[in-house]
């Protein structure tokens, strides 16, 4: 049986209307791993989150605009000059529905970031501003699809098991990052000024995530893929059925 994979979306004015939007790469991305796509709308009544949950098998949470700092108990800088606290509120609730009926679920981007907060965990409003690092998180000029900075993966880690290679190059296009890491969550890979890129949770194998935007990458760098593979995997195994490439 084919796992179907819900992926968020959000909400993009326009001067007509509002429009649901998400990139295509995500999309491709999931069928290239074996999944049935279902694209999961912004919803304004955060009860919708559940219904949502009883019809998929795994969860993406995609990337997008900044996490409200409010919701780690913050009030935003001034780098922080755009939030939605209605795609925050769904998307936990989504979060937590997942862990709650223990559908495997892969942050991405905002989405590793969100996971995190939900947890109990902060970020960094803006990474330059607050750590002070001198390495580009989030290049102006380079395409989505092309590889920016080095990341090293935590040895006996998933993502260590994921990956061949402890060292690899990934694309970059954040501001923020986790700072507290939320309850019982661990750093699977670092940047190399120490940016946590990757979380995973303590004995909870169904919930992991990635500051990075793999999505854009599997057409060209197939490694990734085993980062969507992964989540088939695990949903194949929460329905009893065993894949061939599962860790």
């Amino acid at each position: 049986m084919t796992p179907i994979i819900g992926l968020t979306a959000f909400t993009e004015p326009t001067p007509q209307k509002k429009r649901v939007n998400v990139s295509y790469h995500y999309i491709e991305s999931i069928e290239l791993a074996g999944g049935i796509p279902i694209v999961i709308p912004e919803c304004k009544n955060t009860t919708m989150a559940s219904a949502y949950l009883d019809r998929i098998d795994g969860l993406i949470i995609s990337g997008g605009v900044d996490v409200s700092p409010y919701l780690y108990g913050e009030n935003p800088i001034k780098e922080v000059d755009f939030f939605s606290v209605e795609r925050d509120n769904f998307e936990i609730a989504l979060i937590k529905g997942a862990i709650e009926k223990k559908i495997p679920l892969f942050g991405i981007c905002r989405g590793v970031q969100l996971i995190n907060v939900a947890l109990g965990g902060s970020l960094y409003q803006d990474i330059h501003t607050q750590t002070g690092s001198i390495y580009g998180h989030n290049p102006q000029c380079m395409p989505v699809d092309r590889l920016y900075h080095n990341i090293e993966t935590v040895e006996g880690t998933t993502l260590s098991k994921l990956f061949k290679n402890r060292v690899f190059l990934v694309n970059s296009f954040h501001h923020q990052a986790i700072k507290v890491l939320g309850k019982n969550v661990i750093p699977s890979a670092y940047s190399m000024d120490g940016i946590i890129e990757a979380i995973e949770v303590k004995n909870n194998k169904y919930i992991y995530g990635v500051q990075w935007h793999p999505e854009d990458l599997t057409r060209d760098y197939p490694e990734f893929r085993a980062l969507f593979s992964h989540l088939v995997d695990l949903s194949l195994e929460r329905k009893g059925i065993q894949s061939m490439y599962f860790i």
